[in-house]
């Protein structure tokens, strides 16, 4: 049976790919860490400003496209090498760019690892408050949030009526369709058009 023999290292002792001598003092020992987590925080600095750059194009490509459909397509042509999942996480991501780096720079804060994905889900999905509260009223999500829920929800909804008028059945279909939806759908644009008046008129006073 071979054995595995253990030799003593003699005068020095390999530290991650570092020699670091056994009378090395405490000072030096925290500034080769601090060197190196110097190194690691630019690192994870890159990483994240290259992810916001990433979902800023990947929005532009998106607005340039007629339908969330041909996007997906068009964005599994690239073979960039991450998922479509991981692609809406960068979007999001600069979707709420200065909101998302707060999360990311509070992670950092705390001697945590930059996480893009944490640092979403935290701005998408913020923890209630903990503060003291009137136990008679009914929990509710900040009303920020809620709009940003149904913004997306909203838009979802859109895309999935492109995708029906795109379908290469609608023509044969037309009349049947108009029957069933254009109330609905006129009562959303004259809804959603008096709905934008109101942030306009709010952003511009």
């Amino acid at each position: 049976m071979n054995r595995l023999h253990l030799v003593p290292l003699d005068d020095d002792e390999i530290i991650e790919g570092e020699i670091v001598e056994h009378d090395t003092d405490l000072d030096a020992i925290a500034d080769q860490v601090r060197s190196a987590q110097a190194r690691f925080a630019a690192a994870g600095a890159e990483v994240i400003e290259a992810s916001f750059q990433i979902g800023r194009c990947l929005q532009l490509a998106r607005a340039m496209l007629p339908s969330n459909q041909e996007y997906g397509e068009w964005l599994q042509a690239q073979s960039f090498g991450f998922s479509r999942q991981w692609a809406n996480v960068l979007q999001s991501a600069a979707a709420d760019e200065p909101e998302v780096r707060l999360a990311v720079e509070s992670q950092l804060s705390t001697g945590g690892v930059p996480n893009i994905q944490k640092a979403v889900r935290s701005v998408r999905n913020p923890q209630p408050d903990t503060a003291e509260r009137d136990p008679s009223k009914p929990r509710r999500n900040p009303l920020p949030q809620q709009a940003n829920d149904a913004a997306w929800a909203l838009r979802k909804s859109v895309e999935r009526m492109e995708r029906i008028f795109a379908d290469d059945r609608f023509g044969a279909n037309r009349n049947v369709i108009a029957g069933h939806t254009r109330g609905q759908m006129q009562y959303a644009a004259d809804a959603l058009d008096q709905l934008l008046g109101r942030l306009n008129d709010e952003v511009t006073s």
